[in-house]
């Protein structure tokens, strides 16, 4: 992690981006990445992980890893595969890992596009409860040209409840393409029509 931690270092010392953590990670926890509007915001949070020395997992669309050379190094930093058309168990697969290791950080972009959308999938929420993983709300603040994370907060089980935690932490907080921005919102929290 050394050679991780200092090109880490570098790459802050360098951007106009302040990296600025609230709290302290704990050993095993679920990053949600947001706003997501950016191929940059899965850069900064790697950076911010390689700066804190923690190993980090995330999901990663399959068809970029593979790609010979570019596919073996997003593996290699901790890349997990995910293909959007044939998902599997992957939720399963996700908590298994989770389970079978004491230090686990994995980040999460619940969004899961750039783009705008009316809703965040709900994987997120199901590895956390499942594995007994606490929450951090990870941000890009592309207004004020931040990133870090947050309290880390455990979830009950009340998705209005802790959805609505979740929403408080990002109120007024913006992507780097602020017109992608999105309210955090899972498809279940609405009440049937």
């Amino acid at each position: 992690m050394g050679l991780r931690k200092a090109l880490a270092h570098t790459v802050m010392h360098l951007s106009r981006w302040t990296f600025a953590p609230e709290f302290p990670l704990p050993d095993r926890c679920l990053v949600i990445g947001a706003p997501h509007t950016s191929n940059w915001d899965g850069f900064y949070m790697v950076m911010a992980m390689w700066a804190v020395e923690r190993p980090v997992s995330f999901l990663v669309k399959k068809n970029l890893t593979d790609v010979p050379v570019i596919g073996s190094f997003v593996k290699a930093i901790g890349g997990i595969p995910v293909d959007r058309e044939h998902p599997g168990h992957l939720v399963d697969r996700i908590i298994s890992l989770a389970e079978s290791k004491d230090h686990f950080v994995l980040v999460i972009t619940p969004k899961g596009t750039r783009s705008v959308r009316p809703y965040w999938k709900s994987g997120f929420y199901r590895i956390a409860m499942e594995a007994d993983l606490p929450i951090v709300p990870g941000f890009i603040d592309g207004a004020r040209r931040r990133y870090g994370w947050g309290e880390p907060m455990r979830l009950t089980g009340n998705r209005r409840n802790d959805m609505d935690k979740i929403r408080d932490f990002y109120s007024g907080l913006v992507g780097i393409h602020p017109e992608n921005t999105c309210v955090p919102r899972l498809r279940d929290e609405d009440p049937e029509d």
